[in-house]
């Protein structure tokens, strides 16, 4: 009898171990009611029942198992089980079991892509592609058999139907109806396990590689169509595109930024799932957003908070102030400065606003305010008092909440401005937008690593090179079966008798080339802690590798060419003290300097000093 193997559903949703326990309690219910055979006893009966179940305890859900047992005992007790099972074909508890059967199907055809080991960047794809699809079709039916489940007015009708009537009657109507069925379709097949791959093709540019790279030169085009951004190339828009802080705030306030943030992140989203179809995008973005919220209404979302924006600028003002001042005392204490008199005058440190009142912000000066205000995207016009006075309203009001004179707007040609909007808050689907791009761009870091360095590469390549770099990229089917061919070869134990060395293939050397290239002749090297080196060319080469390197170091010699061939450690030694002894002699010291008077008396260096101090020459 075939094994019946239990039910792995991968949605956590359907519970089939009650599932099968409740479709299992209900059977045995049936069968005590309508059981014929009391001539028995209640023993027997209870004997016959365990059987059944112990036969196979997921006896509705395998018709197969179901027929063998049939064949096997045509007179045994199982009969009004087994006509009930069958009976039951074409029905709800018959619709149920095939869904189980084909959800297991489903499953093990997963089992087996997972076990695959794609090499290349398109199968990878496809492969995670066609499990997606493989979880979609188990969606579906675990959807319609959880109807099925709920459904229990009409479950329990069938229960009933089976009870009513002749139990023979009822097997023999059914196996007729069976028998009619196979004669319609006599060369039906059992139901293949397969999807319908999907194009990669379509779904994935030439630049994306199947999931590999981003491809953004459109969306750099609408970022360079931005009013007052910075015209920046491809390359210096792929890292940086996922930061914000950077962009002025009257660009931010613009409608084409926020139509240009909407195509960014909807390119974001979709690319995750087509190159991740298996990770829930959903939820990513739903944690993201709650996040953001979170930070929002604590005013902690970078860029966004006017007032921290302020204290900010202040506070790096003021450190480069002190940086300045601690600079010149250290100039000034040290005597390095070769200043001007004028300049050596301590200057008077730049007194910075503390934003307490408005003439303590109108010490900043016009065009500082004016720049501050045009930041925020507020008007920036006026007198410096006016511009003062509009900034200490920021300050001092609701970070969220700014007032609507406040803000620019369009002119309606009398001279009047309408504020585009009366408080952050209407600007906050901007923020989400920044925030929720920026943890997308967390969770694809790899994708844009890559993505930087193939267009950096790209760059320095020639036409030549790309087109052999794509057609290197793709590995055909059949290249891949021989390399793995190759590789389970390659795992085979080699035959060495002789050990001979390996050549570049992994397989021994010819003898003839051994014997050429001396392979059969040993040397050590004492410095090397009697390393062994076979041949003469690796001798030569193990002077400059870092054993050899290590070894001299550790006796405090320099490894130069002088100790080549020097492999014993008392012998590098003597040479060492004999080099420094002989650069010793040669040495010339600055006191042998000699000088010649005038007289063309040649004289020491001291004793010419001398002479000149007293006048004498």
């Amino acid at each position: 009898m075939p094994a019946c193997l239990p039910v792995r559903l991968i949605l956590s949703r359907i519970e089939t171990s009650h599932v099968n326990e409740r479709r299992i309690s209900a059977t045995i219910a049936t069968t005590r009611h309508l059981y014929p055979f009391q001539n028995q006893g209640a023993n027997s009966y209870e004997r016959s029942v365990n059987a059944t179940s112990s036969i196979n305890r997921n006896i509705i859900q395998y018709k197969d198992s179901i027929s063998t047992t049939f064949c096997e005992f045509p007179n045994s007790p199982h009969l009004f089980v087994l006509s009930i099972c069958i009976a039951m074909s074409f029905t709800i508890l018959e619709k149920t079991r095939v869904l189980h059967e084909d959800i297991e199907r489903y499953e093990r055809a997963i089992e087996g892509e997972l076990e695959l080991n794609p090499k290349t960047q398109k199968a990878k794809a496809q492969q995670l592609h066609d499990i997606d699809k493989y979880l979609e079709i188990i969606q579906e039916d675990a959807g319609e058999a959880l109807k099925l489940y709920s459904n229990k007015e009409a479950r329990q009708q069938e229960f009933d139907s089976m009870s009513k009537g002749d139990i023979f009657q009822s097997f023999y109507k059914t196996l007729d109806e069976i028998q009619q069925y196979h004669k319609r379709f006599p060369g039906m097949l059992e139901k293949p396990v397969t999807v319908k791959p999907v194009d990669l093709e379509e779904i994935f540019t030439g630049e994306e590689y199947y999931g590999k790279y981003l491809d953004l030169h459109q969306l750099h085009e609408q970022y360079l169509n931005l009013p007052h951004v910075f015209r920046i190339d491809y390359i210096s828009y792929l890292t940086s595109f996922y930061t914000f802080k950077d962009i002025p705030m009257e660009t931010k306030l613009s409608p084409a930024y926020l139509e240009y943030l909407t195509a960014l992140l909807d390119y974001l989203t979709d690319f995750y799932h087509r190159a991740q179809p298996l990770a829930d995008v959903s939820a990513l973005l739903e944690e993201s957003r709650a996040a953001f919220a979170k930070k929002w209404a604590a005013g902690e979302i970078e860029g966004w908070n006017l007032r921290r924006t302020i204290e900010a600028e202040v506070e790096e003002a003021k450190r480069k102030r002190d940086e300045a001042a601690a600079a010149r005392r250290k100039a000034q204490s040290d005597h390095i400065n070769d200043i001007d008199d004028d300049d050596d005058e301590p200057e008077a440190e730049e007194e910075l606003p503390d934003f307490s009142s408005v003439e303590s912000i109108e010490r900043l000066g016009g065009e500082k305010l004016k720049e501050m205000l045009k930041g925020m995207g507020a008007k920036c016009g006026g007198t410096v008092r006016q511009r003062a006075e509009r900034l200490y309203t920021i300050m001092h009001s609701d970070s969220t909440a700014i007032p609507v004179s406040l803000l620019k707007g369009k002119r309606n040609g009398k001279g009047k401005g309408k504020g585009k909007t009366g408080s952050l808050e209407e600007l906050s689907p901007i923020a989400e937008r920044e925030f929720v791009i920026g943890e997308l761009c967390v969770e694809l870091r790899d994708v844009v690593d890559n993505t930087q360095a193939f267009n950096e590469k790209k760059i320095i390549q020639s036409y030549a090179e790309r087109v052999k770099d794509e057609e290197g990229k793709e590995v055909s089917e059949e290249e891949q079966k021989e390399e793995e061919e190759d590789e389970d070869e390659d795992e085979k134990p080699i035959y060495n008798p002789l050990n001979l060395p390996l050549g570049w293939d992994g397989k021994p050397i010819p003898y003839w080339l051994y014997k050429q290239y001396g392979l059969d002749k040993e040397y050590k090297c004492e410095i090397c802690g009697n390393q062994s080196y076979w041949g003469r060319r690796a001798f030569d080469m193990h002077f400059q590798e870092w054993r050899h390197h290590n070894g001299m170091r550790c006796l405090g010699i320099p490894n130069t060419k002088h100790f080549h061939d020097i492999t014993k450690i008392e012998d590098a030694k003597n040479l060492y003290a004999k080099i420094k002894d002989q650069l010793k002699a040669e040495d010339w010291s600055l006191e042998e300097e000699e000088f010649e008077d005038a007289d063309g008396n040649v004289l020491s260096k001291k004793m010419y000093n001398d002479l000149v101090r007293q006048g004498l020459i």
